[in-house]
């Protein structure tokens, strides 16, 4: 794909003072800049005033479309076009005799009214910016002077906040300054500021913004990348505005986020899960591609071919599962059980069999013997990512109802050798050897503790050492803060009512204890016992 690009450096004047509306387009982020960030702008440009030298704020990459040829969308950089533009609306209030600093913040249209409208518009959906921005951009010296006199913390509007304390900062900086000095300073902003526009065009909005979005992500290493839940939003978004149900998604859409923070996870998480489902119902198995491209790239791309109803219901209908997995987890039952070992793995990859099967079956008669397949066969892999494609197979499994017909040695044979590293020694490991052993599910989330203790010395003894590591070394505290009365815990309870002494002896029994307790974990994992 040929890319059409410009790139120019312009000052304020330049960039705001022509006939583009400047759009923020629905797939980003709200306004976030904070005091901080603001007044270090703020700052900067008034040091750079005083010592009468250039100041460049830095780029922007914009996308321009033949069909919307004077309302580029600002991919990247939205936060300080709305900001330079609330310091231009600052301006006009502040230094009401250069009346032409008026056509920096409003654009006079060709329509027949002479419609006048705002210069940047925000379409960000579910936000307050796009009204915020209206607003900033009617209001008079007199309702900004009244804003200035409520309490801060009671507006919630980041971008209203940032709009009162540049006001109030410039017109400290003025009102004692004469009128030539206020022009001086005027000019100075608008001709002395610079950025670096960077600019794709495409034939269509599409086109352009996927050229920009392309040079985004190459060029872009400060700040925070543009996410692919941004992306997705914006094409359910035109989805559900494209059949007239742009209020429905809105909704839609706040639910999922909230519920997203009340479990602690970000959409992208959520879609990852997602994707994982639907590969599982193709029977993809191999590598996967990015989630930006799984999604929207392609004529059979999920968000290409689904209407907007269908993704968030089933997005809904994943956090649903999610919400019951974590309060599962909690209870003291065999269930409950399997989870926190599960959920104590190394990385998600077991979460998203889980996932799966809940979402194909529920919680039916076999729901916990597919967690200890699933146990069986994570554990018997160790932390590594390689894993992943078991678990793809599984997924697979799951959707094609092949998996009520497996056992765990259908996928992997336990390597005895492998578990007794320190890597393998992860709390998740240690709740399942504990399990084995004590048949007994723990109440909450338990933690773990160590017998003989890490040394920070060079000269501790390597024996000892590597027993520090080692499944033997290890107990159980349960969310008490008690150790309880259990095989499993008898040698820590031992030492600690002084029963053995460090030494020799003990090093033996840590020792003696991780063969035993290996022992057990193996004839788990290869289904040798229940």
């Amino acid at each position: 794909m040929a890319l059409s690009l410009t790139a120019e450096q312009k000052n304020i004047s330049s960039l705001f003072y022509n006939e583009d509306q400047y759009i923020i387009p629905e797939f980003q982020r709200p306004y976030c800049w904070t005091y901080d960030t603001s007044y270090q702008l703020y700052t900067d440009i008034m040091t750079y005033y005083y010592a009468q030298e250039d100041f460049f704020v830095g780029n922007i990459v914009m996308a321009r479309s033949d069909d919307h040829q004077n309302k580029p969308q600002v991919v990247d950089g939205q936060q300080r076009m709305i900001t330079l533009w609330l310091w231009m609306k600052s301006l006009t209030l502040l230094v009401p005799n250069m009346s032409k600093l008026k056509e920096g913040v409003s654009l006079q249209t060709w329509d027949d009214d002479a419609h006048e409208v705002p210069k940047l518009k925000s379409n960000v959906i579910d936000s307050s910016d796009p009204n915020q921005l209206e607003e900033i951009w009617t209001m008079d010296v007199q309702m900004v002077d009244k804003l200035l006199l409520q309490n801060r913390k009671k507006i919630e509007s980041q971008v209203l906040c940032n709009f009162l304390d540049i006001y109030s900062w410039l017109k400290d900086s003025l009102i004692n300054v004469s009128e030539d000095e206020k022009r001086k300073f005027v000019k100075f902003f608008i001709y002395k500021v610079y950025l670096l526009p960077i600019e794709l065009k495409g034939k269509t909005e599409d086109e352009a913004n996927e050229r920009a979005l392309m040079i985004f992500e190459t060029i872009n290493n400060r700040g925070q990348n543009l996410e692919d839940a941004d992306i997705f939003k914006a094409k359910l978004y035109n989805k559900a505005v494209s059949v007239g149900r742009k209020k429905d998604f809105l909704n839609r859409w706040i639910q999922i986020k909230d519920e997203c923070e009340n479990l602690d996870i970000s959409i992208e998480e959520l879609f990852k899960y997602y994707s994982h489902i639907l590969r599982g119902k193709k029977g993809i198995t191999t590598f996967e591609t990015s989630l930006r491209d799984f999604f929207t790239k392609g004529p059979n791309a999920p968000i290409i071919v689904s209407d907007y109803e269908q993704v968030t219901d089933e997005l809904l209908h994943i956090l649903e599962v999610l919400q019951m997995i974590d309060e599962d987890a909690e209870e003291t039952t065999d269930m409950g059980m399997w989870l926190k070992i599960l959920k104590s793995y190394s990385n998600k990859f077991p979460l998203f069999a889980i996932v799966s099967y809940l979402y194909k079956y529920g919680k039916d008669d076999a729901y916990v013997s597919f967690l200890k397949l699933l146990t069986r066969v994570c554990y018997s892999f160790g932390p590594s990512r390689t894993v992943k494609f078991t678990v793809y197979n599984i997924i697979a499994d799951v959707f094609s109802e092949k998996i009520k017909k497996k056992n765990s040695i259908d996928y992997c044979v336990p390597n005895l050798d492998s578990l007794n590293t320190r890597y393998h020694l992860k709390k998740g490991l240690i709740l399942l050897t504990y399990y084995i052993v004590v048949k007994r599910p723990l109440a909450g989330i338990p933690s773990i503790d160590r017998i003989l203790r890490p040394s920070k010395s060079s000269n501790i003894d390597e024996t000892i050492r590597d027993l520090v590591f080692q499944l033997g070394n290890f107990f159980i505290i349960d969310k008490h803060s008690t150790v309880s009365e259990d095989d499993y815990n008898r040698l820590f309870l031992d030492f600690q009512l002084k029963k053995i002494k460090q030494g020799n002896d003990l090093l033996s029994m840590v020792k003696e204890r991780t063969q035993r307790l290996l022992s057990v974990l193996y004839d788990f994992l290869a289904e040798k016992n229940s």
